[in-house]
C-alpha cells in the first residue's frame, strides 16, 4: 500500500481511539468480559458498515464536503441543520474534553501546574488544526503509531499478572451497561470526508483503507480490555490506566499518561479537522 494509504488509515484509527478507549475496561468489568467482547464485535462491525456505506456517498458525490453537506444534498436542509448542531455541540464538547485530558496528563507526565498546559495545548492543537490536513495526516500517522506501541508494551507487561478467573464472569443484569461507552468509543464516521482528501489520487482505496481503519480499534479495544480487565478485575477504575498503576508501579502511569495523551490528541486533531471542514465546505467560511 502507498504510504497516503497508510496516512488514511490512521486518521480513521486516530479519530477513533480517543478518550473513550480508556472506559472501556471498566464497563466490561461490570458486565463480564464475555458481554463486553460481544458488545465491542457487534458495535464496531455496526460501525464499520456505516463508515463503507459513508464511504460510498462521499466517492459518489462530486466536490468536498463534511456530513453536513452531504446531508444537505440528500436530506435537505432540514438535514444540513440538524447535522450542524450535532456536529457543533458534539465536536465541540469532544475537543473541551480533549484537552482538559491532553492537558493533565501534561501535568501527570512533566509536573506543574494543569491551566499552563491546557494553554500551551490549546495552542499547539489548535495550530496543527489551522495548518490544515497537511500538517494533521502526518501527526495522526506518527501518534497512531504511537498508541498501537504503547497497547502492545502495555499488554506484554500485563500478560504476566492476568489472572483467567477475571475474564469468565458474566453479569446480564449488565448486560448493557457497556453500550454507551462502546458507541462512543467507535465514532470517527467524521474523518472519512478527510479520508477521501488524503487518498484524492488514489480514492479506489478509499474502501480498503475505511475496512483496516476501522478494524483496528476493535482489535486493540479487545487487547486492552482483555489486559486491564484480566489483571485488575472487578478493581478495574473507571480510567482504566490508573487501576494498573497499583499493580505495576509508576512506569505503567507514565505508559498510560502518555497513552491518554496520544489518544486525545488524535481525536482532537480529526474532529478539530472536520469542524473547520465543515466550516470551509459547507458554509463557506475561511
Amino acid at each position: 500500500m502507498k504510504r497516503g494509504v497508510y496516512e488514511a488509515i490512521a486518521t480513521l484509527v486516530g479519530t477513533i481511539i480517543g478518550a473513550g478507549v480508556l472506559g472501556i475496561p471498566y464497563v466490561i468489568s461490570k458486565s463480564g468480559f464475555l458481554i463486553g467482547i460481544f458488545h465491542i464485535v457487534v458495535i464496531g462491525l455496526a460501525v464499520l458498515m456505516v463508515n463503507l456505506f459513508l464511504g460510498e456517498v462521499v466517492l459518489r458525490t462530486k466536490g468536498d464536503h463534511q456530513l453536513t453537506g452531504y446531508a444537505e444534498k440528500y436530506l435537505g436542509k432540514f438535514g444540513k441543520i440538524l447535522i450542524s448542531l450535532t456536529m457543533m455541540f458534539g465536536i465541540y464538547g469532544a475537543l473541551i474534553a480533549y484537552l482538559i485530558g491532553g492537558s493533565e496528563s501534561l501535568s501527570a507526565i512533566f509536573s506543574g501546574p494543569v491551566f499552563y498546559y491546557f494553554i500551551g495545548y490549546f495552542v499547539v492543537m489548535s495550530g496543527l488544526v489551522f495548518i490544515g490536513l497537511k500538517a494533521i495526516k502526518k501527526s495522526e500517522f506518527i501518534l497512531s503509531g504511537l498508541i498501537l506501541f504503547i497497547v502492545l508494551i502495555i499488554s506484554l507487561v500485563g500478560f504476566t499478572k492476568i489472572n483467567f478467573n477475571n475474564l469468565v464472569s458474566v453479569n446480564f443484569s449488565y448486560f448493557f451497561y457497556p453500550y454507551g461507552v462502546m458507541m462512543f468509543a467507535f465514532l470517527g464516521m467524521a474523518a472519512i470526508p478527510e479520508m477521501k482528501e488524503e487518498l484524492a489520487n488514489n480514492k479506489k482505496r478509499l474502501k480498503k483503507a475505511i475496512i483496516i481503519g476501522s478494524l483496528i480499534p476493535l482489535i486493540v479495544y479487545i487487547l486492552f480490555a482483555f489486559i486491564v480487565v484480566g489483571v485488575t478485575g472487578e478493581n478495574t477504575s473507571k480510567i482504566a490506566t490508573l487501576g494498573l498503576s497499583n499493580v505495576f508501579g509508576w512506569q505503567i502511569v507514565l505508559f498510560g499518561n502518555l497513552f491518554a495523551l496520544f489518544a486525545v490528541s488524535t481525536g482532537f486533531l480529526a474532529l478539530g479537522l472536520a469542524l473547520k471542514g465543515m466550516y470551509n465546505y459547507d458554509y463557506k467560511l475561511n
